[in-house]
């Protein structure tokens, strides 16, 4: 079992209401997506597991009230992702 105590961990923004954007900035562009006619609310609780370095560090619960979950970098997005892409990597 590794030590995840040498390693902190910034917590992951896990709301909309957190994630805000910048005063100035421009506001962020619409989300393209129709959600399909046959999408139907989850049977089961799910979740994501959040892992650095082979450790899961986090698990984020989704919302069982909803039909989709939008991930991304966008301040809207239900889960958004805190790293940027590095070069050559997509």
């Amino acid at each position: 079992m590794a030590d995840t105590d040498s390693f902190p961990q910034p917590p992951l923004v896990a709301s909309k209401a957190a994630a805000s954007v910048p005063a100035g900035a421009p506001p962020p562009p619409p989300i393209d997506y129709t959600e399909p006619e046959d999408a139907a609310l989850p049977t089961a609780p799910f979740s994501l597991e959040v892992i650095k370095n082979g450790v899961v560090v986090e698990v984020l619960e989704l919302p069982p009230t909803k039909t989709y979950v939008i991930v991304g970098r966008l301040p809207m997005c239900d889960v958004p992702m805190e790293h940027q892409v590095g070069k050559g990597q997509k």
